[in-house]
């Protein structure tokens, strides 16, 4: 599987669902944390939330 970043050019590759979403998640974290400054806890947990069902989502379509 090769899911990629809707939000800019960067790719991962991997073999197991849970290393495509921790590669995932650490890519926003460090690529796009931006994206919080100024949100309270509550929005960034939703925020969060909302990411990684799209993530999951993005890698069962790929199988």
């Amino acid at each position: 599987m090769k899911p990629a970043c809707e939000g800019c050019d960067w790719t991962t590759e991997g073999e197991t669902a849970d290393g495509l979403l921790a590669a995932m998640t650490e890519h926003g974290e460090e690529g796009h944390g931006n994206l919080f400054e100024g949100k309270g806890g509550d929005e960034i947990e939703a925020m969060q939330t909302m990411m990684e069902a799209h993530v999951r989502r993005m890698i069962v379509d790929q199988n």
